[in-house]
């Protein structure tokens, strides 16, 4: 990156035990656009390193109780992309030697050319802000590497766990497309990852329950509800098996919406007893329509017999054969039997000839 004379705007901490020189600088740096902030003191620019960071120290080399060396390296330590720059009214050659050997970028002698100060403010802040720039990156590559390397792993004790697992699980993306199948529902289908994945896995519903079963899932899908349904998938044998499949919507650590994972179970046998159940349930109320049926039937016809005299009603079926009743003809009452005439109390009672031997008109 070219940095020389890029213009770059930077934080500036400006230090010098001159107070007349420190407010100098600021106005002329300050009128260029920089930020700055001012201390006459190593213990005042330390303070202010510690408040946050700079991208270029500007320092004078000789301070009151430490130099402006030790400033700089302080910043750097704090801010590894921070620049220095020494400013100082000694240009020996140790004091350039010792600047160089503690990291200093730049060094300027008093009394500096205002344009050579506003050129080198200008690089060092550039490159500081190259330097956090690169280092952000790196960080942020370093950070995605971090979280794909955790993913895989997480993904890997994910797969690792769903097979050790006796249920069949299922996973989809967003896209409703299915990306994974443990080895349960391989096993139970018959069927390779790579013919399951997507919708592939639609080609082992009944066809029968296929409509409902998509209709369930997109409307879960496109709500990002939980679900819960039951349907026939075709087993390895051929076989139709009901399963109940329970799925939830899962999240990222974003927080974004990832998608869907299932757990599906054979419950066959507990569907065949519910039907079993449901048909003798069927039965018994058939039956019971009919023997209410019956009775209906009988009652209106001994209503019908009451209505026209001399016909004997039929009875009505007996509660629990559903056949009527075997009528018993009423006895006569006892003032119903006539004598063929009275007699007085006492006569004699003499026995009745045979019809063959009476006289007509004898009654």
């Amino acid at each position: 990156m070219d940095v020389e004379g890029s213009g770059a705007l930077g934080d500036l901490l400006l230090v010098d035990d001159e107070e007349s020189v420190l407010i100098t600088m600021q106005a002329i740096l300050e009128e260029d656009g920089h930020r700055t902030e001012g201390a006459t003191t190593a213990a005042g620019a330390l303070a202010a390193l510690e408040r946050r960071e700079f991208d270029v120290v500007v320092s004078d080399l000789h301070l009151d109780e430490r130099d402006g060396l030790h400033v700089i390296a302080e910043a750097k330590r704090l801010a590894p992309a921070c620049t220095g720059i020494i400013l100082t009214g000694y240009a020996s050659l140790d004091a350039v030697v010792r600047a160089l050997r503690a990291g200093v970028d730049d060094f300027l002698v008093k009394p500096t050319d205002v344009q050579e100060l506003k050129r080198v403010v200008a690089r060092c802040a550039a490159k500081a802000q190259a330097a956090r720039s690169l280092a952000e990156a790196a960080g942020a590559l370093e950070a995605a590497r971090r979280a794909e390397t955790a993913a895989r792993e997480s993904e890997a004790r994910f797969r690792l766990l769903a097979d050790a697992t006796p249920v069949m699980i299922w996973m989809a993306a967003p896209d409703k497309g299915c990306t994974f199948f443990n080895k349960q529902w391989l096993a139970f289908t018959g069927r390779s990852m790579e013919q399951e994945l997507g919708f592939g896995w639609t080609a082992g519903v009944h066809p029968a329950d296929l409509e409902r079963c998509l209709s369930i899932y997109n409307t879960a899908f496109d709500a990002r509800i939980t679900f819960n349904m039951e349907y026939r998938v075709r087993r390895a044998d051929g076989a139709y098996r009901w399963v109940v499949d329970n799925a939830s919507p899962f999240r990222a650590g974003d927080g974004a919406f990832a998608g869907y994972i299932g757990a599906c179970s054979d419950i066959t046998e507990r569907k065949l007893v519910e039907m079993e159940r449901e048909v003798q349930l069927r039965q018994e109320r058939m039956a019971r329509v009919e023997a209410e049926a019956e009775a209906d039937a009988a009652r209106a016809e001994a209503d019908a017999a009451q209505r026209q005299p001399g016909r004997t009603p039929a009875a009505p079926p007996s509660p629990q054969s559903g056949k009527p009743l075997r009528q018993t003809p009423p006895k006569p009452p006892t003032s119903a039997v006539s004598l063929d005439r009275k007699k007085p109390r006492g006569a004699p009672v003499f026995p009745r000839p045979p019809s063959s031997v009476r006289s007509p008109g004898a009654e």
